[in-house]
């Protein structure tokens, strides 16, 4: 967030566009769902457990199923201040036992306290590298020589899980000219070849869209760490901030991914890969993806996670580009790096369980496990404006593609009405049961869910529903067809509704969810 300042929130959906899926996804009968984790605090002595924070560096580690967190900023209501401490969260994807803070108090020199700061893991050698950040959030006339606040150290923790030996910091000075101080940019990890990449971030006066990466990262071997600039070519993604959490890296096929960040006018929703993104290979190029479906609402301070065996993003929560709209929504994104044959198609993922409030500045780290699990913590919200300090888990969204869905789209925008025709297909072994379900649907930025048991079933095996929610009042059949399903959506007097094409339509039945872009009749 621009200076980390913050506004009041309403929740709301901003997609611009609506449809029914060529891409379809069936998940686990559990569904989606959040759990919050209540952990055991602290077990090391001292602060009972993390404080209030956004924007800290957060790692994680498969090994020891652990969740690493490093600084961060208070929200500045009134009384701003940042930190440098480092904490492990065990048991952080919520399996193999209770979850318990443990803060690691590492003897001698450590980094000065700051926010915004690129953090990565290398597992091999136990190592939290740290690049940049911030410390202190200047608010004074932009003068690069005046804002001393952005940094561009580097610095490496040893033991940084907590096992294996004292943790110890130690300051790296590598060779070559480095990247500008900055914070917030997206910092990844290559351990293959144990090389940094960083891309975009917040420097003292603006934004950026260079890449830089840091060789011999973890600090070990004969080499000296070195920076290097990469020159990409092909048409550049636009420089951007706010995006230190929404950077990933695709090691089998040496990319980088990056999705949104807070432009200088407005944020972006945009979706780009970086091929030989470490350097290594072959030349840099930067190739903007065009998913069938979505995109999510555009946003800043978000988090987004890969899945490397599934070759799949997930998008979680941030904030919009006035601060004032807090995000909540989960969104998954098929074929991310866009080499697979399958579509490349967004999906939002609706949960019907409690979840975590609205946020922006969080953490979050990724565990792929046969019902995958996404961690978040802390972050800051405004209902009213806090920052945060809770851990939160997704899980239970096991997605499987199946048949193509298709749908016909009729909007009036005199009474806000609207009518969608559809068909879907589930994948073989797969089912639905909208008696037991929750039912989604959104139309461009006019979102609803049916409660499960709001269903009635007719002879024949048809669903229907027939009420207001939020009110809108709603007429929807599900009706066997075909081997499949052709389903009907009525409804009246509906907000944010589509105004031009291409529109898209989502429809989440349970586990089961998915998206297309269609051309709508408007009258």
């Amino acid at each position: 967030m621009r200076k980390i300042r913050t506004g009041a929130v309403r929740i709301v959906s901003l997609a611009i566009v609506l449809g029914l899926s060529q891409l379809v996804q069936a998940q686990q009968a559990s569904g989606p769902m959040w759990t919050q984790l209540s952990p055991a605090q602290n077990t090391n002595g001292g602060s009972p457990a993390p404080a209030k924070r956004l924007l800290q560096s957060t790692a994680y580690d498969p090994a020891t199923n652990s969740m690493i967190a490093f600084g961060g900023a208070t929200q500045d209501f009134g009384n701003f201040g940042v930190y440098n401490d480092t904490w492990v969260l065990t048991h952080a994807d919520g399996t193999g036992g209770t979850s318990a803070w443990i803060q690691l108090l590492p003897p001698g020199a450590a980094p000065a306290a700051r926010f915004g700061a690129g953090g990565v893991y290398d597992s091999a050698s136990n190592r939290l590298i740290i690049f940049g950040g911030a410390t202190f959030d200047y608010t004074g006339t932009c003068a690069p020589t005046d804002n001393t606040g952005f940094v561009n150290d580097v610095w490496i923790l040893t033991n940084a899980n907590g096992l294996g030996g004292t943790p110890a910091w130690t300051q790296v000075t590598p060779a070559g000219t480095p990247p500008a101080p900055r914070r917030s940019g997206a910092v990844v990890y290559d351990s293959a070849n144990n090389r940094l990449i960083l891309f975009g971030g917040n420097e003292a006066c603006g934004i950026s869209n260079d890449v830089w990466v840091l060789t011999n990262a973890n600090g070990l071997g004969a080499d000296t760490p070195t920076w290097t600039q990469l020159t990409p070519s092909g048409l550049q993604p636009a420089a951007r901030g706010e995006i230190g959490s929404a950077g990933v890296y695709d090691a089998g096929d040496n990319m980088l991914l990056i999705f949104g960040g807070r432009g200088a006018s407005a944020d972006f929703n945009d979706l780009w890969v970086l091929s030989n993104a470490n350097g290594l290979g072959g030349a840099p190029v930067w190739t903007q993806q065009s998913p069938v479906a979505g995109p999510p609402p555009a946003r800043h301070a978000h988090t987004v996670t890969y899945d490397s065996v599934d070759n799949a993003l997930m998008v979680i929560g941030g904030v919009d580009f006035t601060e004032t709209q807090f995000l909540g929504d989960v969104w998954w994104l098929w074929n991310a790096n866009g080499l697979a044959t399958t579509t490349q198609n967004w999906a939002q993922l609706t949960f019907s369980s409690a979840s975590p409030l609205p946020r922006a500045g969080h953490g979050a780290v990724y565990h792929h496990q046969t019902d995958r699990r996404a961690t978040i913590f802390a972050g800051a919200t405004c209902a009213p404006c806090a920052g945060l300090t809770d851990a939160w888990v997704f899980s239970g969204f096991d997605v499987v593609l199946f048949d193509p869905l298709s749908a016909s789209v009729h909007i009036n925008e005199n009474s806000r009405s609207f009518n969608v025709k559809g068909h879907f297909s589930l994948a073989s072994g797969r089912s639905i049961d909208p008696m037991t379900q929750p039912v989604g649907f959104q139309l461009g930025g006019f979102a609803t869910t049916i409660p499960a048991g709001s269903f009635t079933q007719k002879n024949g095996g048809s669903y229907t529903f027939t009420g207001t929610i939020n009110g809108v009042p709603l007429d929807v059949t599900i009706q066997p067809h075909q081997g499949g399903y052709d389903l009907w959506f009525d409804g009246a007097g509906a907000s944010n509704l589509p105004t031009a094409n291409p529109v898209t339509v989502t429809l989440t039945i349970g586990p089961n969810t998915g998206s297309v872009k269609v051309n709508a009749y408007f009258n």
